[in-house]
């Protein structure tokens, strides 16, 4: 039970550390080389570096000037000795300096390795729905 309680805490400080848009506290709740995939097609990154990360972050949020992201509960989380994974979703909302409002619902697995008693992310994996898929498809009726 104290990792789960322990991994609850990191996840509240993932999203809060995110809110903030701290890219140095950001990073340290990361073990490098990481495997990042996120939501766009360049995305997906096998073993990233601690700098590479560092540009993706500073490339995504250079022209954000507002931002606002809540976690969607319940998390999921499981947890066997030193390793875990985490499951959730957040909405994130954002107006950019060129003035658009930009409105995601996301979701978000992570997998975290305990490493010198701290969890650490080693593999994130970000996801947004196909809107144009129906609730009861697995992918759109129409392709456009």
């Amino acid at each position: 039970m104290t990792n789960v309680k322990e991994l609850e805490a990191f996840m509240d400080l993932f999203f809060k550390v995110h809110r903030e848009m701290d890219h140095e506290k950001l990073i340290s709740l990361y073990s490098f080389p990481l495997v990042s995939i996120g939501t766009s097609r360049h995305e997906f990154n096998e073993y990233l570096s601690a700098s590479a990360y560092k540009d993706n972050q500073r490339s995504d949020y250079q022209k954000v000037i507002a931002m606002r992201i809540e976690e969607i509960l319940p998390r999921y989380i499981s947890t066997e000795s030193d390793n875990a994974w985490v499951a959730t979703r957040f909405s994130v909302w954002i107006k950019d300096s060129d003035k658009n409002d930009i409105v995601m619902h996301c979701r978000l697995t992570l997998i975290l390795k305990k490493i010198d008693q701290q969890w650490l992310i080693v593999h994130q994996h970000y996801s947004v729905p196909d809107h144009m898929a129906d609730k009861q498809e697995a992918y759109p009726g129409q392709i456009v």
